[in-house]
C-alpha cells in the first residue's frame, strides 16, 4: 500500500458579490499581474504571504480593493520524527 499523497498546498475559493459588476480582475498572489477575471475563481497556494486585489467594473466605474498578506499559510506538512503520539 502506498502513502496518501502529502500535496503541500493550500485551496482557497474567492467569491465576489458586488451588485452590478460586469468584471473582475483577481489579483491573489500579490504580483501586480492579473491571475483571474471570473467572478468567483478558485487559487491553489503554496506555503507563504500573499497580497490579494480585487479590481471590479460595471463599465464606467472602477473601483479596485487590496487586502494585505490576506493570506499567511504556512506548511501543512508536519515533521513526524518530532511527533510524540501517546496512546491510553
Amino acid at each position: 500500500m502506498s502513502p496518501p499523497d502529502c500535496d503541500d498546498n493550500l485551496v482557497v475559493n474567492f467569491y465576489d458579490n458586488s451588485v452590478a459588476a460586469e468584471s473582475w480582475q483577481w489579483d491573489v498572489d500579490g504580483d501586480d499581474i492579473i491571475d483571474y477575471t471570473d467572478q468567483n475563481p478558485t487559487h491553489n497556494y503554496a506555503p507563504g504571504v500573499y497580497d490579494v486585489a480585487l479590481t471590479i467594473s460595471n463599465g464606467s466605474e472602477t473601483l479596485k480593493k487590496v487586502f494585505p498578506q490576506y493570506i499567511n499559510f504556512t506548511s501543512n506538512i508536519y515533521e513526524t520524527s518530532k511527533v510524540n503520539l501517546r496512546y491510553l
